[in-house]
């Protein structure tokens, strides 16, 4: 047990450690915490008696309960404090790293449990930073900050990437766990930019207040007779039309602007097709059309026309969300329960003609609710259609449409299986008053006649009475009222039958009593007649009885002195019992099978022995027991030979636990490592487990229950530490590095390794060795795949080339675009800088700095030549 409190203030400093600290920034309450934890260990180091004393054992239970509820105090505190914590992380890769370090070292399993279901809010939190990245970038586009010394084309170049590279370290990062990018949240992140669309986009008239002013002050120096410049002139004479674009345009873009303001983010992505229509015609007029275009004209009219249209469909839209609300709202409030009105406040209608009650409203209240199709390429409802053979009309609803929704499919089937759970326990409550059918399902009077005519006794009579009279007592003390969730039973007319039925059984059988008594009674009196011979014996009897005492007495006489000295003898023997009794219970208690330790074999082999012996004294004891009784002594009890006999079929019951648990070890041994069914362990040591625990209390408090518990709560613990090393990023070189740090040998053979080179390994002492070593194999196995990625990637790379013309004089061969293999080459160089700064490496730095000095290359041949074209196409234009 002290064992036990070592390890769990382990595993509680395995959580509450620095990473928590600097993902949290709360390190006082963390400090609480830990406090607490270390606090756990006072009571044992202050305990005022021997804890080792089997005497003390009472005291020492009372001290080890109010350890195990300071410890969930402590669990319950410490994830109330992780749930408040990562609501404000700090940072979303911190939080990352720092669980998937947690997901491979000992720690309190509750917690533990709470930290994974975290990683929704790591996704949240990076949703933060990536709306963080955005803001910052959408801020300073246009004035990005530079660094010291940094022009500024290269210095806002710079900053855009460091903030790219910023959110692309982390989501990098997470592809290291898919299953948390395959989540929905994970799915959004990932795609957070590859569906922006602009459906907001605001446009704005390109007419510079500048040049209405230009004119304005060319009509006004012509008319003060100034020469004014031809341009000036051109557009001044132009006024009127210019005016009358930009009101036009302005007046078409206030109203796709009040368009698009009274959509709601459901309505905008439903008509994301209709948007992008509608900006698509919209676009020309800042792509193509420039103020002297003859097109101008034209393009207003076909965007009031694609504006009209669009209106008009998002009228139809308005009109139909209203009526849909409407609808719903209706459909929210709907009494679907009606009852029927009562006859009266005693006569309640019975349960089928309630059932058809509300069945018939609600069936008119569903049809009322329905959204009616419309038929096609109409507006006109779809009126119900009658089928031939069919009583029920049928509706053309949205039924088909709704139904298949995933939600609702969902919401249905949980309502089904909570109706059928519902329906289940209603029932199997309701079984168990079956139990009283035979009270009215038999023909009482042919029963209790055939039962009387075979004339039984007044026990038999009695224990029917007694019978029917407990149902009665049972029944009355059953809940009249019975809730099971949504539904009530009313039971009190139930059991006012059963008691009913109970008790006029009891009367039946009390009639039958009664006249058999009447008939014994008056046949007894017949044959109370006595003979001469009887009266005779009768006076004599006394006499008879006084002889036959005194010749006893006198029999008893003659043998007092063989009685005192058998009795002299049996006292001897009981005391020679009771001594070697007491040296059985001192070897027992130091030799027996309660005193092997952690070795239950050795305690499960000399458990056979010490039975047999045990029996021995008890059949000893019975024949002292039996001699105590001829020669009238008090019968001596043994208590220390009770203590034993519940002690032994105590430790039976606990080896034989052991003896099947390493029974089945043994055909687990025999698995081979590539067969590793890890869901069979789980299911076999629980078993063993939910076995011991069935095992009366006083029974599992014995030390080898103890061990035996500790061994298999230990095998159990290294399950998962199996399934972490059949990971598939192990290599040979981390099979080394656990043979080394667990000092122990074995074959890496597909065809011979078998579970008993893991279990032989006893995996729970390296719990964190394993985690370090998993982890490890886990990071190098991603460093692995980033290399394998660059190698491919620059082995199928080719670059491409042109001919150049001077017009139609062929010039020869150019290098084709390289902007694509830049971007490719800076990623790489990104992501091979990354692994060269990780602490895994190792295996992999080599390659990873040979192809670093690969891509440097490569880089600066780029750069020289395209140098050189410049050059060469600059002398060619020469």
């Amino acid at each position: 047990m002290i064992l036990l409190n070592q390890q769990i203030r382990e595993e509680f400093y395995n959580i509450f450690g620095p990473e928590l600290k600097a993902v949290t920034g709360d390190p006082k309450r963390i400090d609480d915490v830990v406090k607490r934890v270390n606090d756990l260990v006072v009571p044992i180091e202050q305990l005022s008696f021997d804890l080792f004393n089997i005497r003390h054992t009472q005291m020492w239970k009372v001290v080890m309960e109010d350890f195990d509820t300071q410890v969930q105090l402590i669990e319950g505190e410490a994830k109330n404090f992780i749930d408040e914590s990562f609501k404000n992380l700090r940072s979303a890769e911190a939080a990352f790293d720092m669980l998937l370090r947690f997901k491979h070292i000992r720690s309190r399993e509750a917690i533990n449990k709470q930290m994974m279901r975290k990683f929704n809010d790591i996704l949240s939190q990076y949703s933060k930073e990536l709306d963080i990245m955005n803001s910052l970038f959408t801020n300073n586009a246009n004035n990005p900050p530079v660094t010291k010394n940094q022009p500024p084309v290269a210095g806002a170049i710079n900053w855009e990437r460091s903030l790219f590279h910023r959110i692309k370290r982390t989501i990098v990062h997470f592809q290291e766990m898919p299953e948390m990018l395959a989540s929905d949240q994970g799915k959004a992140n990932l795609t957070v930019h590859e569906d922006w669309y602009d459906v907001s986009s605001k446009f704005e008239v390109n007419f510079s207040p500048e040049l209405q002013e230009i004119i304005m002050e060319s009509k006004y120096m012509e008319q003060l007779g100034f020469q004014i410049p031809q341009l000036a002139r051109n557009v001044a004479l132009q006024e009127q039309k210019f005016l009358r674009y930009t009101t036009g345009l302005r007046n078409m873009l206030n109203r796709y602007a009040k368009l698009m303001d009274s959509l709601s983010s459901a309505e905008t992505k439903l008509m994301t097709e209709h948007i992008r229509e509608l900006q698509r015609v919209i676009r020309s007029g800042y792509k193509r059309l420039n103020w002297n275009s003859l097109g101008i004209h034209d393009y207003l009219g076909r965007c009031d026309q694609a504006i009209g249209k669009f209106e008009s469909l998002v009228n139809q839209i308005h009109k139909n969300v209203r009526d849909i609300a409407t609808k719903l709202a209706a459909i929210e409030s709907a009494d679907l329960f009606k009852r029927p009105p009562p006859k009266s406040k005693e006569d309640l209608a019975g349960v089928k003609e309630f059932y058809e009650y509300v069945e018939q409203e609600r069936t008119k209240d569903i049809l009322n609710l329905l959204f009616v199709r419309w038929m096609h390429g109409s507006c006109i409802e779809c009126s119900p259609q009658y089928v031939e053979g069919d009583d029920e009309p049928i509706i053309f609803s949205f039924y088909s449409d709704i139904s298949q929704y995933p939600q609702i499919i969902e919401q249905a089937v949980s309502t089904s299986q909570n109706l059928q759970k519902l329906l289940g326990s209603l029932s199997k409550y309701l079984n168990r008053w079956k139990k009283y059918r035979s009270l009215w399902k038999m023909d009482k009077s042919i029963v209790v006649d055939k039962f009387a005519a075979r004339n039984p006794s007044c026990v038999s009579y009695d224990e029917k009475l007694q019978f029917y009279t407990r149902i009665s007592e049972e029944v009355a003390e059953q809940p009249m009222v019975k809730d099971e969730q949504c539904i009530r039973l009313q039971l009190r007319p139930l059991a006012f039958s059963v008691q009913e039925n109970a008790n006029s059984w009891v009367h039946s059988l009390g009639y039958c009593l009664n006249e058999s008594a009447k008939r014994e009674l008056y046949t007894l009196r017949n044959e109370l007649e006595t003979t001469e011979e009887e009266k005779e014996l009768q006076q004599k009897i006394k006499i008879i009885w006084e002889n036959l005492f005194d010749e006893a007495h006198k029999i008893d006489h003659r043998l007092g002195t063989v009685k005192k000295k058998f009795t002299k003898t049996t006292m001897q023997e009981i005391k020679t019992f009771a001594s070697n009794l007491a040296a059985f219970a001192s070897r027992f208690r130091q030799q027996g099978p309660s005193s092997v330790g952690e070795d239950l074999d050795r305690g499960l082999e000399i458990l056979g022995k010490f039975e047999n012996e045990v029996e021995e004294f008890e059949r000893n004891r019975q024949e002292l027991a039996n001699a105590e009784k001829l020669f009238d002594l008090s019968i001596t009890m043994h208590p220390e030979l009770l203590s034993l006999q519940k002690e032994i079929k105590g430790l039976r019951l606990i080896y034989d636990i052991y003896k099947a648990q390493r029974t089945a070890k043994e055909e687990w041994s025999e698995t081979l490592w590539a067969d590793l069914n890890v869901q069979l362990l789980q299911e076999g040591i629980d078993g063993f487990l939910k076995a011991f625990r069935k095992l009366p209390k006083d029974v599992r408090s014995l030390s080898v229950g103890f061990h035996l518990e500790s061994q298999m709560k230990e095998f159990k613990e290294s399950i998962p530490l199996l399934l972490d090393l059949k990971n598939e990023a192990l290599r040979e070189r981390h099979w080394k590095t656990l043979m080394a740090r667990t000092d122990t040998q074995f074959e890496m053979q597909t065809e011979t390794f078998t579970l008993a080179n893991m279990f032989a390994m006893q995996l729970h002492k390296y719990s964190d060795v394993i985690g370090d070593i998993v982890t490890a194999a886990v990071k190098e196995l991603g460093i692995e795949k980033g290399v394998k990625e660059v190698v491919d990637t620059w082995e199928t790379m080719k670059f491409t080339v042109q001919k150049y013309y001077k017009g139609t004089q062929d010039r020869g061969y150019i290098l084709g675009s390289v902007d694509d293999i830049l971007q490719i080459l800076d990623d790489n160089a990104m992501n091979l800088q990354s692994m060269a700064g990780s602490r895994f490496v190792g295996p992999f730095l080599r390659t990873v700095q040979e192809w670093e000095r690969n891509l440097s290359l490569i880089g600066e041949v780029i750069a020289v030549r395209n140098l050189q074209m410049s050059l060469a196409v600059n002398k060619y234009n020469g």
